[in-house]
């Protein structure tokens, strides 16, 4: 691709807008990782070069959306939007709390998926409807 353009034109709406929300969430969450660890961590040589490698890594994440063409400023983020993408993270969260992903973390007692399954079921149900209903209609 020669340029931004040439990028814009090759993504869908619905593309862009992942890319913008997915490259927006990175930048934020990289800042808020810098202010952290200058906050919480002990001053030296670790903590700098531990920052100087979060900041070179926002550095790439802003380098990627603007030669993507992408803003990843936004005055104010349409709530529906916004609403039915952390629905869908957060569905994705309640799936990982099933039985069968417990087994990364240890042996699962059998009986487990019938206590817990039941309920983080019925909560990522509830979880996709909310994000279908903030969805745009059609």
């Amino acid at each position: 691709m020669r340029g931004s353009e040439d990028a814009r034109a090759l993504l869908t709406e619905g593309q862009r807008r992942h890319l913008e929300g997915s490259l927006r969430q990175l930048d934020s969450e990289i800042e808020e990782a810098i202010l952290w660890f200058r906050q919480s961590s002990p001053s030296g040589a670790e903590t700098g070069r531990i920052v100087a490698a979060l900041e070179a890594v926002g550095g790439t994440v802003r380098e990627t959306a603007q030669r993507l063409g992408l803003a990843l400023s936004q005055a104010g983020p349409d709530p529906n939007r916004k609403l039915a993408a952390l629905a869908g993270h957060w569905w994705g969260l309640a799936l990982d709390c099933r039985s069968r992903a417990l087994r990364g973390y240890g042996e699962v007692d059998p009986r487990v998926a019938a206590v817990v399954d039941p309920l983080v079921n019925r909560l990522a149900a509830e979880l996709l409807g909310l994000g279908g209903q903030a969805e745009e209609p059609g």
